[in-house]
């Protein structure tokens, strides 16, 4: 194994905990490795800063949702329901941040899907509403990638049962991480 591939194979094993299966070297330079597993050891702190932002992120989002659901729903515009389409989405793609963020930083965990992150922490935080976060990681994925009609009724109904289990996955959050 060249010098350069040794060196660059010493630095992984040395930042991460890694089986290699193969390494080579391939055109440009560039070198393939294969790895069979790997586990993040490094332990960085969690970024208070992070965290915060994401919480914000989420509180601005339900706040904005219980804005627009203030109102009947046959009330609603076009703009409003698909506004309510985007806070959706904002809300859940700062909450799987502010989740995978967590599992990687305090867990040493890399989750491999939204609701795989939104899991291992609430599992982490004991919180037991997990079905009702990932619904949300769920709905979220019907939003964007519009797997079927869109029912806005339902949407909206979603929202009017409230987000009880995602407030106490902020609060357990903002109360560890403060």
């Amino acid at each position: 194994m060249p010098v350069i591939t040794t060196i660059i194979v010493a630095l992984f094993r040395h930042i991460l905990e890694v089986n290699f299966k193969e390494v080579n070297l391939i055109p440009d330079s560039c070198i393939d490795i294969h790895i069979t597993e790997w586990r993040y050891k490094l332990g960085m702190p969690v970024d208070l800063d992070v965290v915060r932002s994401r919480v914000s992120d989420i509180k601005a989002s339900i706040q904005e949702l219980y804005r627009l659901t203030s109102k009947r729903y046959n009330e609603l515009s076009i703009d409003e329901k698909y506004s309510i389409r985007y806070n959706i989405i904002v809300l859940v793609e700062a909450l799987v941040a502010l989740c995978s963020h967590i599992a990687v930083e305090e867990l040493g965990k890399i989750p491999r899907s939204y609701r795989e992150s939104v899991r291992t922490v609430a599992e982490y935080l004991n919180i037991p509403c997990i079905d009702d976060l990932e619904a949300l990681v769920g709905l979220r994925n019907l939003l964007i990638h519009r797997y079927q009609i869109i029912l806005d009724d339902k949407v909206y109904s979603f929202i009017k049962e409230d987000f009880k289990c995602l407030h106490r996955l902020v609060k357990e959050v903002m109360e560890r991480y403060q």
